[in-house]
C-alpha cells in the first residue's frame, strides 16, 4: 500500500511537471513579449499591402511566436501600410501597438522656381531630415543625369509629395528624383551634357519671369541667340543665386562670381532653381529667337533686336507709367 501511495506521488510530481513546464515558458515568453526590448533601433520595414506579421518580423530579424499570435488577433491587431523606422529597441508589444498605427503623411510642396537651399530648408523645418543629411541622401541615389558635387538644383522637381513621418532622407530624396525621372525619363535625353545646360537656361527663365508657356519659349529664344553669338547672358537672376538677395547695381560691375552673367559668357556652373515641366519643354523646344534683349513691365515682356531699341522700349514705358 505505501510502495502504491509513494508511486501515486511520483506520478503526480511527473505529471505537475509536465504542466508546469509549459505554464513557465508561457510566462517566460509572455514577459519576452510584453517587456524585453527587441534589438530594433536604427531598423526600418515598409509594410505594404498583404503583408503578414510573420513576413514584418522576418523582415527586422525577430521570432514571430504563438503569443505575438495571440495578442495580435484577439487585440484585431492589423498591420497599417507605411514605412516604420524604430528610434529604439522596443518590446515586441509596442511592436504591434505601433505597426497598427496608421502613419501620418505630411505635406511636402516644392514650389516652382525654388532652389535647392529652399528645398532643403523646407524638409528641415518639417522635421523630416537636415540639409546634410538629405545632401548625403541625393548623393547617395544612382541619378543618371549630370550634376555639379552636392548640387541638383534643376532636378527638385516641382510637386506636392505626401511622406511618412518616418521616411529617411534617402528615401525622401529618391521619391523626389524619381518623379523627375518619371516626367524626363532618361531614354528622352541620351545627350547628358546638353540636357544639363537646357535645365540651366530654363533655370534662369522661371528665374526670370516665372512660368508663362508662351513668354518662356519667347525669353528663352533671346538667350539663345545671345549664346549663339557669344554675348553674355546679362541676366540679374543668375548672381541672385548666390547672393541671396535684391542685386544692386553695383553687384554687377563687380562682383566676379562665375554666376555673374554681366561679367562671364555662357551660362553659369549649375542650375539656379528647380523649374516647372513646362518651363523646361519650352526652353528645349524654343527657336532661336531674332531678338537678343527683352525686359518685363507688369504682365507685358518686350523684346528689341538691338541695344537701343531696347533703350528707347524703356523709355517709353517708363513714361507711360
Amino acid at each position: 500500500m505505501k510502495k502504491k501511495k509513494k508511486y501515486n506521488i511520483k506520478l503526480v510530481k511527473k505529471y505537475l511537471v509536465l504542466l508546469l513546464l509549459p505554464l513557465i515558458y508561457l510566462i517566460y515568453i509572455t514577459i519576452l513579449f510584453a517587456y524585453i526590448p527587441q534589438n530594433l533601433k536604427g531598423k526600418r520595414v515598409e509594410i505594404t499591402h498583404g503583408m503578414s506579421y510573420i513576413k514584418v518580423y522576418e523582415k527586422l530579424g525577430i521570432r514571430f511566436n504563438v503569443i505575438d499570435r495571440i495578442y495580435a488577433k484577439i487585440g484585431k491587431k492589423s498591420l497599417k501600410e507605411g514605412s516604420f523606422r524604430f528610434d529604439k529597441n522596443i518590446s515586441k508589444r509596442e511592436l504591434i501597438n505601433t505597426l497598427n498605427k496608421p502613419q501620418g503623411r505630411i505635406k511636402l510642396t516644392i514650389p516652382e522656381g525654388f532652389t535647392q537651399d529652399q528645398v532643403l530648408e523646407r524638409i528641415e523645418a518639417l522635421g523630416l531630415a537636415n540639409k546634410s543629411e538629405m545632401i548625403a541622401a541625393l548623393n547617395s541615389i544612382d541619378f543618371p543625369y549630370f550634376h555639379e558635387k552636392d548640387n541638383y538644383d534643376g532636378y527638385l522637381f516641382p510637386e506636392t509629395y505626401f511622406v511618412s513621418s518616418n521616411m529617411s532622407a534617402k528615401e525622401i530624396a529618391k521619391l523626389i528624383l524619381d518623379e523627375f525621372m518619371k516626367n524626363f525619363p532618361e531614354s528622352d535625353y541620351p545627350d547628358k551634357k546638353k540636357f544639363y545646360e537646357d535645365i540651366k537656361l530654363a533655370s534662369i527663365v522661371e528665374f526670370e519671369i516665372g512660368f508663362n508657356e508662351i513668354e518662356s519659349e519667347n525669353v528663352a529664344g533671346v538667350f539663345k541667340n545671345r549664346l549663339q553669338k557669344g554675348m553674355r547672358l546679362q541676366s540679374d537672376a543668375t548672381l541672385k543665386y548666390v547672393l541671396k538677395r535684391k542685386v544692386l547695381k553695383k553687384d554687377l560691375q563687380e562682383n566676379m562670381s562665375v554666376y555673374n552673367t554681366y561679367r562671364h559668357e555662357g551660362l553659369p556652373p549649375t542650375p539656379i532653381c528647380n523649374p516647372n515641366k513646362k518651363t523646361i519643354k519650352a526652353t528645349i523646344n524654343a527657336p532661336v529667337s531674332k531678338y537678343l534683349y527683352f525686359f518685363m513691365s507688369g504682365d507685358k515682356t518686350y523684346y528689341s533686336m538691338t541695344h537701343e531699341e531696347h533703350l528707347k522700349k524703356r523709355n517709353e514705358v517708363k513714361w507711360k507709367n
